[in-house]
């Protein structure tokens, strides 16, 4: 997995890349979108046993992993609306087979959301936060764009130039083997 990070707000947010896609340190979001006021952990932890949110992953996991548990999933939908109810990530993904959330221990550890799911819970979480972050990846979108037409470009000259030597040097052949 390979890791970057970025700055919204002036806080650095880690972002890792499996199996092609982006995963967001919602723990680094959390840290950052409310200055240090409560853990992190907390407030994951609180994201989960919102019924809004749980039914969002629900739904989520469903239809963007084909081996997601149903069963586990409905059951915790339905003890959410118990006082007592505690989520925690680890046993969301444990149960479900989840896949839209990756958990990462250590000391540079944290939990890691699919960017969907990660967008859902900047807005759940700091709606002030959720707009610099939303800039911040259509910014990032728009250099990528502008990235792969720049490589496009050049690949585009550079199979012309060859074309223009091909060409080149079979006209070349033709005067030599007319002569």
């Amino acid at each position: 997995m390979s890791k970057k990070k970025i700055k919204i707000k002036d806080r650095e947010v880690r972002i890792i890349e499996k199996d092609g896609m982006d995963f967001i340190c919602i723990t680094d979001i959390a840290k950052a979108g409310k200055q240090g006021k409560g853990r992190a952990a907390d407030f994951i932890r609180n994201y989960l046993k919102n019924p809004t949110n749980l039914q969002f992953l629900f739904i989520w996991e469903k239809l963007n992993n084909k081996n997601f548990k149903v069963d586990p999933a409905v059951h915790f939908r339905f003890k959410v609306t118990e006082n007592n109810f505690t989520l925690s990530v680890s046993q969301w993904v444990n149960e479900t087979d989840a896949n839209g959330l990756i958990v990462e221990k250590g000391k540079y550890g944290g939990t890691y959301a699919h960017e969907d799911i990660a967008y859902h819970f900047a807005n759940w979480f700091d709606v002030e936060f959720y707009v610099y972050f939303i800039m911040k990846f259509r910014e990032m979108a728009q250099l990528k764009d502008k990235s792969a037409q720049f490589y496009l470009n050049k690949i585009f000259d550079s199979t012309l130039e060859a074309n223009q030597l091909a060409k080149f040097l079979v006209d070349g052949q033709t005067i030599l083997e007319e002569e």
